[in-house]
């Protein structure tokens, strides 16, 4: 079950190419991740090279091998990361503020209602500002408005 190259070409040894050997091991080291990584550790620290090393080798695996076609290439995985990015934005704001008007860690209602917000303003955002800024009719005027804005 091992890969080598030979001419610049994977070479398949009992049907395993070193792309699904690499996927299949950054999942599994990405999952023992979540599964032993926790408060204990000092993070970030040495133990981040665990998670970021999981996650290179599944980015090597590629779009084609199945687990990376299944989990991360499903409709819901990858609207998930077009949302990413807009959630990164939302979710500490809300969560913060909402420590504060608490006074403490709130409730775990208040927070699932805050995900849930984040996903709405994520969505709302993607929607009708990223999408119109990169591909509709704001794309020739994205730099001036964005240089205004940030002057201001």
């Amino acid at each position: 079950m091992v890969a080598f190259i030979e001419n610049g070409d994977f070479k398949k040894i009992n049907g395993v190419t070193a792309k699904k050997v690499s996927s299949i091991f950054g999942s599994l080291l990405l999952l023992l991740s979540f599964i032993f990584i926790d408060e204990s550790f000092v993070f970030p620290g040495w133990i981040a090279i665990v998670p970021v090393l999981a996650s290179a080798l599944i980015i090597h695996g590629g779009p084609a091998e199945t687990i990376n076609r299944l989990v991360i290439g499903n409709r819901i995985s990858v609207f998930i990361g077009i949302l990413s990015y807009p959630m990164y934005l939302w979710h500490w704001p809300l969560l913060v503020f909402s420590r504060v008007l608490d006074g403490g860690v709130p409730s775990f209602r208040v927070r699932a209602s805050l995900v849930l917000l984040t996903f709405v303003l994520a969505y709302l955002t993607y929607r009708f500002v990223e999408v119109p800024f990169r591909y509709g009719q704001l794309k020739k005027y994205s730099t001036r408005i964005l240089v205004t804005c940030m002057l201001g």
